[in-house]
């Protein structure tokens, strides 16, 4: 395996597809790197970035403050709300010209990267925009879009750059990763069974605070979950309101991850939850989503 990669868990094709790319020197100009959320598809994405810019000694779950200031490196996320915590649902056309603009200006050291993350959330006035980009690639500039769902890019750009789908990582091997980084067996037992596959959740769960905040976070589903149906109603409308993207997006999390421990009689409300998710990344109402989850509970 190339050293780039030597911190990832799991994704062995990938990498070994990746790690040959980077030894002969012909990779890609354009990559979606696609599959569910925490399984590490970023991770990757920051450390093929890292090699391809020379800083080698990338590691850990978020970008570095070497490869954020390198100056041949570019970074597209969905902006930081204003008024409310989390960021903002879309990744705008403005931000996409500026990436193309930056892309088309001359390397310092040979070559430039970019990483769009959540690429899903980009526009489609976005989308179109980054074409031109990759249908004419200045110098040597390589593009990596990270999305949860491919489906909502542009079959023109998704023709246009080749594709890697990253699963879920077996929980033994997730479980035996993490003993190996110093967890203890039982710790490691308990995060593989709430990280579902997702060695960015296993990860960010070794933290003793982020576990303890796991496990407050399910005791507030488990209570939610036993309300009568008029107070899940008025909770779920409330949060609607009063609650940020990523603090909603948390909560579906535990939610779904405690109504699958009961499938027979929940397999409405995890519909009725997968339906609501879809919804929000098409622009629907929060407050009608989260009361539509409560109602089919």
């Amino acid at each position: 395996m190339h050293p780039a990669f030597s911190d990832i868990i799991g994704h062995d094709l990938q990498l070994e597809y990746l790690g040959k790319a980077l030894e002969r020197g012909n990779t890609a100009h354009a990559y979606i790197f696609a599959g569910p959320k925490g399984v590490g598809k970023m991770a990757v994405a920051e450390r093929l970035a890292g090699a391809l810019l020379g800083e080698g000694s990338i590691h850990g779950s978020t970008l570095t403050a070497g490869l954020r200031a390198h100056p041949d490196f570019y970074h597209v996320e969905r902006p930081l709300e204003e008024t409310e915590g989390g960021r903002k649902r879309d990744i705008s056309i403005n931000a996409v010209r500026e990436l193309a603009q930056r892309m088309s200006l001359a390397a310092m050291y040979g070559t430039k990267v970019a990483i769009i993350e959540e690429a899903d959330a980009m526009t489609t006035e976005a989308q179109n925009a980054l074409l031109k980009t990759l249908e004419e690639p200045a110098g040597h500039a390589i593009i990596i879009l990270v999305t949860d769902d491919i489906e909502n890019i542009l079959p023109t750009i998704r023709s246009r750059a080749v594709p890697l789908a990253f699963a879920r990582v077996r929980t033994e091997a997730l479980e035996a990763e993490l003993e190996k980084r110093g967890t203890s067996h039982a710790m490691a037992r308990e995060i593989g069974l709430r990280s579902l596959g997702r060695p960015g959740v296993a990860l960010r769960l070794t933290d003793v605070e982020a576990f303890q905040a796991l496990k407050e976070a399910e005791a507030k589903i488990r209570a939610f979950l036993a309300e009568s149906k008029a107070k899940k109603i008025a909770t779920a409308g409330k949060m609607g309101k009063d609650t940020g993207s990523d603090a909603r997006e948390a909560w579906f999390e535990v939610l779904a991850r405690e109504l699958r421990l009961d499938l027979p009689t929940s397999a409405n409300a995890l519909s009725a939850l997968l339906d609501s998710r879809s919804a929000l990344g098409k622009n629907a109402n929060t407050t009608l989503a989260l009361e539509h989850i409560a109602l089919s509970l």
